[in-house]
């Protein structure tokens, strides 16, 4: 990457597109915190690249092209915690998975819950992010091979999660165009201009 030159806000929805092989992914991982330049400055409100660095670790939520899912039960993998509460809100779009599974909150998934479809575990994935909220979410390509469904929803919960702190988008999908605050188009690991 060369010649990328960013200021992002504290809240909103920031938009990465480009093709693919342009860039996005280690944009976003540079942004996580998880991936360091070897030249230039990440800064964190005017602060050192280290502690920049440290600060984005600590405070952002990633969520990958291929969402994890812990060995554990439905319950668990959303809420991170043993006890049970029946009594936990939650994210109503959950309930799109919980009316499918006749174990409901008690389902057990394993191997990276082979149980699940990419769609559900997309879902699980930010209702995590939305119930543990980080400063700074980042999702890549949080929408590919969805149905039209299943993606409207997680837009509609994106742009709730962006009215509240920075969330990262990458994305190709022209959907979030409409909503993004900012938008930074690469081409090959470079940062585009509008004309």
């Amino acid at each position: 990457m060369h010649n990328i030159n960013l200021r992002l806000p504290a809240k909103g929805l920031v938009l990465v597109k480009g093709i693919s092989g342009s860039g996005k992914s280690t944009l976003l991982k540079i942004c996580a915190g998880s991936l360091f330049p070897q030249e230039g400055v990440v800064s964190v409100n005017g602060k050192e690249n280290g502690w920049s660095r440290q600060w984005l670790k600590a405070n952002s939520s990633y969520m990958n092209q291929f969402p994890f899912i812990f060995d554990g039960t439905l319950r668990y993998n959303v809420f991170l915690e043993k006890e049970e509460d029946t009594q936990a809100t939650y994210p109503e779009f959950l309930n799109k998975i919980l009316d499918k599974k006749q174990d409901g909150w008690q389902t057990v998934l394993s191997h990276n819950g082979k149980q699940l479809s990419g769609g559900e575990k997309q879902l699980i994935t930010l209702a995590r992010m939305m119930l543990h909220p980080a400063p700074v979410a980042i999702l890549d390509e949080p929408t590919a091979n969805l149905d039209p469904d299943t993606a409207g929803v997680i837009l509609q919960q994106i742009i709730k999660l962006a009215a509240e702190r920075l969330v990262i988008v990458a994305s190709h999908e022209k959907m979030f165009d409409a909503v993004a605050g900012t938008i930074v188009n690469l081409n090959w690991g470079e940062q585009m201009t509008d004309e």
